[in-house]
C-alpha cells in the first residue's frame, strides 16, 4: 500500500500544478465575473484539500507506519480519498462544464517588431 500511496502522490501532484500555473489564471483572465468566483473557490477549496492529501500521503507513505495502524491508514484513508474524490466529481459536474461553455477568449499575441 506504502509504494502506492508515493505513487499516487505523484498522479495528484501533476494535474495540481498545471491548474494553478494554466487553468485558474486563463480561466480568471476571461473577465466572466460567474467563472472568475467559480475558479477561485475551486482553487481556495483544493488547497485544503490538497494540503489534507499530502499530510496523509507524508504520515503513510512507509510500510512500517501502515502496518503500525492498519485501522488508522484505513480511517485516514476513507476521509481524504472521500475528499479528492467528491472534488472531482464536483469539477466534472459543475466547473469543467461551465469552462468549456464560456465563449472563447482570444489569447494575446506578443507584437511582431
Amino acid at each position: 500500500i506504502a509504494p502506492r500511496i508515493v505513487e499516487l502522490s505523484a498522479v495528484v501532484r501533476l494535474p495540481l500544478g498545471v491548474k494553478d500555473r494554466y487553468l485558474y489564471p486563463s480561466v480568471e483572465a476571461t473577465g466572466d465575473a460567474h467563472l472568475v468566483r467559480l475558479s477561485q473557490k475551486y482553487q481556495n477549496e483544493m488547497d485544503g484539500i490538497a494540503g489534507a492529501y499530502m499530510a496523509f500521503a507524508a504520515k503513510w507513505n512507509t510500510a512500517d507506519r501502515v502496518a503500525a495502524d492498519p485501522q488508522g491508514f484505513r480511517a485516514a484513508a476513507n476521509v481524504v480519498l472521500k475528499q479528492v474524490f467528491d472534488r472531482m466529481r464536483r469539477e466534472d459536474r459543475e466547473f469543467y462544464p461551465a469552462v468549456e461553455s464560456a465563449p472563447a477568449t482570444p489569447v494575446p499575441r506578443p507584437a511582431m517588431a
